[in-house]
């Protein structure tokens, strides 16, 4: 059963060059203010938040080719769950979405160091 995902819960971005590193990092982060439900102290990530990834490369080339293309993301999964949290459904690990600058997929690897509260539809 996956687990609701915490804010600060990790997260991954594939899809980009190898050279500049396939995988951007980031992590779920408060993005609109509510931190009213949580779990042993820490929040509970919604809709309302985001999957933040920093500044990473999108394209790799030139003479001499270089790391290029670089931005950042404030994304949502795709998954919307019929648990919410004052009208914004939860994030669990595993959703997921697709990197708008590289085409792969960004997803929530981790619960954010809970393992007792999962959610099933």
């Amino acid at each position: 059963m996956p687990l609701l995902a915490l804010l600060g819960a990790p997260c991954e971005a594939g899809g980009h060059p190898g050279e500049c590193g396939a995988v951007a990092s980031g992590a779920l982060q408060d993005s609109d203010g509510d931190t009213s439900v949580t779990i042993n102290g820490t929040p509970v990530a919604t809709h309302g938040d985001s999957m933040s990834f920093g500044s990473h490369a999108h394209s790799y080339g030139g003479d001499p080719p270089v790391c290029g293309s670089f931005s950042s993301h404030e994304l949502t999964p795709d998954q919307s769950h019929d648990l919410t949290v004052n009208g914004q459904p939860v994030m669990r690990a595993g959703d997921s979405t697709t990197d708008p600058g590289s085409g792969g997929t960004a997803s929530i690897t981790g619960s954010g160091g809970q393992s007792a509260v999962t959610h099933t539809e």
